[in-house]
């Protein structure tokens, strides 16, 4: 298979771009692979691929929601006497608080 290649120029402005990708080079790194890697990652973000960041708050809510000793005591009761059998078990209707 032949290898894909573009050739992209810098600016002016973007001399300390260049600079850091020369670097990167020297330093034996391909810069090609991380160019790649970067381009992937906001197109990750752009499709809305956030289920990694999302996974991530439902199991900080529920250490929370788990282990109330965590926060401040007064808060943790309030918390919990507000919370239906179901929310202490499913903390994903704090996500939706935080955001109203």
């Amino acid at each position: 298979m032949q290898r894909k290649s573009f050739s992209i120029s810098f600016r002016k402005k973007f001399e300390h771009v260049y600079a850091f990708l020369l670097e990167k080079k020297n330093n034996g790194e391909n810069v090609s692979d991380y160019i790649c890697h970067l381009i992937e990652h906001d197109m990750n973000k752009m499709s809305g691929k956030n289920d990694d960041l999302e996974e991530k708050v439902r199991e900080i809510l529920q250490k929370i929601t788990k282990s109330s000793h965590s926060l401040e005591p007064n808060y943790a009761k309030e918390v919990d006497d507000d919370l239906s059998a179901d929310q202490k078990h499913d903390p994903s209707h704090l996500i939706d608080k935080l955001f109203d």
